[in-house]
């Protein structure tokens, strides 16, 4: 993995953001490695122009925002999963205090998450699959209706302030537009989603279309057999 400027950059600017909720990037034990270590598959798999240097690799870039959010989240999820929720709750309260971006550490999001811009957007407990790619940006947001999640079993690619609500599954990949809103939709497949309500419009999408939409191959998110 390259770190620009310098791997010891990257870390001390880590550890300042860290100490300002009590953390240090030594306390947090094998958590950060592992953390950096998810990174890095996911910077690999992504062809986003700025998740990568002039060479073309795979970089994690001091003070890139996105990037740190994802990171931020694997790491309170890690140590969420090792039964720590006070350092799992300091770390998502600093993801949101320095992203604006609400990813809770309950929310198992698939490797391979794309966020451009993620400030406001809150990513509630969808069940997500794992082999998927998902997309979001600025506003966005998954959540419930009367406790009813969405199942994310396809590949949503979110433009900003849309949002994915209860009883809807996003099978295949489903590009919503600025402000589309899919609230109990039932199955969407294959579509591009424009408006929300009465005003709901589905138009079909076919895979070359989508191919381009998302920076992460489609051969590699195909469901497992």
């Amino acid at each position: 993995m390259i770190f620009l400027p310098s791997r010891s950059a990257y870390l001390t600017f880590l550890e300042t953001r860290l100490a300002t909720v009590g953390l240090s990037c030594d306390g947090l034990g094998a958590l950060l490695p592992a953390a950096l270590e998810r990174a890095a598959a996911r910077l690999s798999l992504d062809s986003g122009k700025y998740h990568r240097d002039d060479a073309g690799r795979p970089t994690l870039r001091t003070a890139h925002y996105s990037q740190m959010a994802l990171l931020l989240h694997d790491l309170a999820r890690a140590a969420h999963l090792a039964g720590d929720d006070d350092t799992a709750d300091r770390i998502y309260f600093l993801n949101v205090g320095q992203s604006g971006c609400d990813l809770h550490y309950a929310v198992d999001l698939p490797l391979r998450t794309h966020c451009d811009h993620p400030l406001g957007a809150i990513i509630g407990r969808g069940r997500f699959a794992p082999h998927i790619a998902f997309v979001f940006s600025d506003g966005c947001c998954i959540g419930n209706n009367w406790g009813v999640y969405p199942e994310i079993a396809g590949h949503p690619v979110m433009s900003g302030h849309s949002a994915v609500i209860g009883a809807t599954e996003i099978r295949g990949t489903v590009v919503l537009a600025r402000g589309a809103t899919l609230i109990d939709a039932g199955v969407v497949e294959d579509s591009m989603v424009f408006g929300s309500g009465p005003g709901l419009v589905r138009r079909p999408l076919d895979r070359e279309r989508a191919a381009a939409l998302i920076p992460f191959a489609i051969a590699d998110v195909a469901p497992p057999a």
